[in-house]
């Protein structure tokens, strides 16, 4: 009998370890700065996803280019000066093990 395996460790083709099959889809959270920055919001949501267990959480709607918004409040990476924003999103969401996807 065939069992699904959700929390047994996985490798994809191109060499990527995923510590489980679990994976937060995408979604837009407009929650941005008025300079559609990410910010204190988003690096306590990611870190509670990132805790919570799944192997992969995959980011809701970064753009580059301001002009292009698919709604308020999304982040927009246009410039290197959102660069030190994003080291901390990234390191608060991929806390305990977990790939973080933009």
């Amino acid at each position: 009998m065939n069992y699904l395996q959700v929390s047994k460790v996985i490798t994809l083709p191109c060499g990527v370890t995923i510590k489980n099959r679990f994976v937060k889809t995408a979604l837009s959270e407009t929650m941005a700065t008025d300079d559609h920055q990410p910010n204190h919001l988003f690096n306590r949501l990611y870190r509670q996803w990132a805790i919570g267990g799944a192997g992969i959480v995959i980011t809701g709607n970064v753009m580059v280019d301001r002009h292009a918004l698919a709604e308020p409040g999304n982040i927009v990476v246009d410039s290197d000066r959102v660069l030190p924003k994003l080291r901390q999103w990234a390191a608060d969401g991929t806390i305990n093990d977990t790939q973080l996807w933009m």
